[in-house]
């Protein structure tokens, strides 16, 4: 049966035998969101077998490929080497458009055809829907950059890093492992701090004046501005950028301690608790700071000693941004 004419963003190319896909009665046991997917796809996703000539593969690319991973150069040139020697054989492997006709999956197969002279045999799905590209490559790899660059290509390192500490942060942050999400889980979490974003940008200007890693700066920022955004670019404008800070404030006391921390090695995700005191830390001295708190004490003999950190780091709580008094 045709379904040309029921194809509503087709994509690139588009021939006149692809069929709808049939699907059977939806069982009650079944799970309640491949259920939604059923509906929401009956009728418009399709299926065909098609040659992809060079000349298609470098269209697809060109203009229908704006939601992939990068490519991986030895892939392509494996797969094009097949096409060369005939070991490449159609074994139901699909390349995948979306309901936008934006290529999902297959790009290493159609970058090596169009790098090559002769058109391959591919079979094709299209209308499959957008919002479950995260989840594409379930029985394969593809990483957290690959599904937060198709909303934003700008600082996916950085993004992905202050992510999955906000999660660990919001679930626990007693794990002596570094912290870890899975990709549907970043995705969402992206969608629910879209400012995470913003705090990004603001890491990634700051790198040359700031020591601590862009990913944990960015989520400091994201904290300390969604618990006071006045407050809070007053203290990060002292104690990031050095801009008008006193001596013996907060802010300079926490810019001294970072300092002495991540001097030597450059700090890593994994090294958990070098991360978990400068979030302790930053978060003591901006509730310290908006507070007005003293960094110094006076004894009833009349010693002035400095006020320290209250966290060491074998705490099982960990420090909360609190409310200004």
């Amino acid at each position: 049966m045709s379904a040309a004419n029921k194809v509503t963003n087709p994509g690139f190319p588009v021939p006149a035998f692809v069929v709808l896909i049939p699907f059977g009665p939806i069982p009650t046991s079944a799970n309640p969101q491949l259920a939604i997917d059923q509906k929401l796809m009956e009728g418009k996703l399709t299926v065909s077998a098609e040659w992809i000539t060079p000349a298609m593969a470098v269209e697809i690319l060109t203009n229908y490929n704006s939601h992939n991973r990068k490519l991986t150069k030895r892939r392509w040139e494996k797969l094009l080497s097949k096409f060369q020697r005939g070991k490449y054989r159609f074994n139901g492997e699909t390349v995948v458009f979306d309901e936008n006709g934006i290529l999902v999956d297959g790009q290493h197969r159609i970058q090596a055809i169009a790098e090559g002279e002769e058109a391959v045999l591919l079979l094709v799905i299209r209308e499959v829907l957008s919002e479950v590209f995260s989840t594409h490559g379930q029985a394969g790899v593809r990483t957290q950059a690959d599904v937060l660059s198709v909303s934003d290509s700008k600082n996916v390192a950085i993004r992905r890093t202050a992510l999955v500490w906000h999660h660990k942060l919001l679930t626990s942050i007693d794990s002596v492992q570094a912290p870890n999400i899975d990709n549907e889980v970043i995705q969402e979490y992206e969608d629910r701090t879209p400012k995470i974003k913003e705090s990004a940008q603001y890491a990634f200007e700051s790198k040359d004046v700031c020591d601590i890693p862009s990913g944990v700066l960015a989520l400091l920022h994201f904290m300390v501005m969604e618990a006071d955004p006045i407050e809070g670019e007053k203290f990060l404008s002292k104690f990031v950028q050095g801009l008008m800070v006193s001596s013996g404030s907060w802010e300079e006391i926490l810019r001294t301690k970072c300092r002495t921390m991540l001097s030597g090695d450059a700090p890593s995700m994994g090294n958990v608790d070098l991360v978990r005191k400068i979030l302790a830390y930053t978060f003591e001295a901006f509730n310290n700071s908006r507070n007005e708190k003293p960094t110094k004490v006076t004894s009833k003999t009349g010693k002035v000693t400095d006020v320290k950190f209250k966290y060491t780091g074998k705490e099982k709580t960990f420090p909360k941004l609190n409310p200004a008094e």
